[in-house]
């Protein structure tokens, strides 16, 4: 998988501070206001389907980037390996994303 995000590249959120490769292709990056996670090619191609057609204005429709409010959890879901026992992914696709966590046959909340 090529992971060529780093230190010093550019995001959505302006110049990436920090960068922690969560996964091969998943990388978490902050800047000095925001942050979220990158997505390799690889990463991308993988995602499901009723993720992949997400679209938010505020990664003008790439599925590249994904910020670190709610967005992430949409990554964590699709990729729950990577991530392991995010407990709050679930509730959050659930609260901003009802009709994706019913597609991925997310268990909602009792």
């Amino acid at each position: 998988m090529s992971t060529t995000i780093k230190v010093g590249d550019y995001s959505p959120w302006g110049q990436i501070q920090a960068a922690e490769q969560i996964a091969p292709g998943i990388v978490q990056v902050g800047t000095a206001g925001h942050g979220g996670i990158w997505l390799s090619p690889e990463r991308k191609a993988a995602l499901p389907a009723c993720v992949k057609a997400y679209r938010s204005g505020y990664h003008s429709g790439s599925p590249t980037w994904w910020e670190e409010d709610c967005e992430a959890a949409l990554v964590a879901v699709s990729f729950p390996e990577a991530f392991g026992q995010w407990d709050r992914a679930v509730p959050m696709v659930w609260h901003w994303y009802p009709t994706i966590a019913a597609a991925l046959g997310l268990e909602a909340a009792a």
